[in-house]
Order: structure tokens, then sequence, then C-alpha cells
């Protein structure tokens, strides 16, 4: 998407995004900090050492999925407006779109339902905020493993869209593992 931005991007960018003046010009530091070839894009190595400082727990599996729905033009690198751009849409995402955006992260085939690869990067993910919150690693592997079957309503194995959506929403737990809810 061309150049990381200038001064008229932080400008413009405060009239689309609820970002203030100072929150961007801050972001556009950690944005170019990290910009290693100084290309005005984020690589994906470039964008995990960004996410990582401010998400250290965050999988390898997790930010590439990030990664890949930040890259808007398809280009394979990110944008400071890109960047700007998704993380003001994620911050104030409804619970009901942050659900929708979680699944579609993960659902990496875009096959419309999250197969066992797909929701083991889920359950990883979430096991290490878990962890986090203070539950031990093995309770937390099985609390994340009662979640995944009660997604999968049906029991064939798969968690589709719809699934994850209806039960998603009456899953408060899983809601705070993914910072989906207003709990």
């Amino acid at each position: 998407m061309g150049a990381g931005g200038s001064k008229d991007d932080v400008s413009q960018l405060v009239q689309t995004t609820h970002f203030s003046k100072e929150e961007l010009e801050e972001l556009k530091r950690d944005f170019e900090s990290r910009d290693k070839d100084n290309s005005g894009e984020l690589t994906l190595a470039e964008f995990t050492e960004l996410v990582r400082a401010k998400t250290p727990d965050s999988t390898d599996a997790s930010i590439a999925a990030l990664f890949a729905s930040f890259d808007q033009d398809g280009s394979g690198s990110v944008s400071f407006k890109e960047l700007a751009t998704q993380f003001s849409a994620l911050s104030t995402m409804t619970t009901e779109e942050k659900l929708a955006f979680s699944f579609d992260m993960y659902d990496s085939d875009r096959s419309g339902t999250l197969n066992t690869t797909e929701a083991r990067e889920i359950v990883e993910q979430m096991k290490k905020v878990a962890v986090t919150l203070g539950r031990r690693e093995a309770a937390a592997a099985d609390f994340i493993q009662g979640i995944m079957a009660k997604l999968d309503e049906n029991n064939d194995g798969t968690i589709t869209r719809a699934e994850w959506m209806s039960r998603g929403m009456a899953t408060p737990s899983l809601l705070v593992l993914l910072n989906a809810g207003d709990y």
C-alpha cells in the first residue's frame, strides 16, 4: 500500500480512526522502529516483532493470521495505514464482530469451518491467555478443550461459523480468552 506514512497520513487517520493524533504518532514510531528496511511496509517478521512487543504471549500462528487479515491489499506486507485502520477497527468492534473476526482469522482455508488444525491454533493461543490469567497450564488445557467441545454443537469434529457465533456468544469464558466480550 505504498510508503509507511507521512504527517498527512497521521492527520487523515485522525479523521478515519478513533485514535488521537498522539496515539497515532506513537503507533507510527513503533511502526517505523520495526520497519528495518525502511520500505514503509512491515514484513511478517517485522509485524511479529511489533505484535510481540505489545502481546508477548501471542503464538506464531495467531500472529500470522492477524498479519494476513491486516494485509488488506494482499501485498504480503502491512502499511502504516493498514495497521492503524485495522487496530482501530479491532478496538471498536462489537462482541459479535470480534467473534466473526477471530473465526475468519483462524479459518485459514476459508472453508467456513474450523478443522482440527485450525482449532488447535486457537486452543494454543487461548491456553497462553489462560495461563497469563493465572490458570495452571494443565488446568488451562482441560478448560480450553471443554470450551471447544461446547462449541462443536453437533460433535462432528469441526466447528462451523454458525456454531462459533451462536455458541460463542453464549460462552463468556471464550469471550474473555478472545478479549471479545463486555464481561
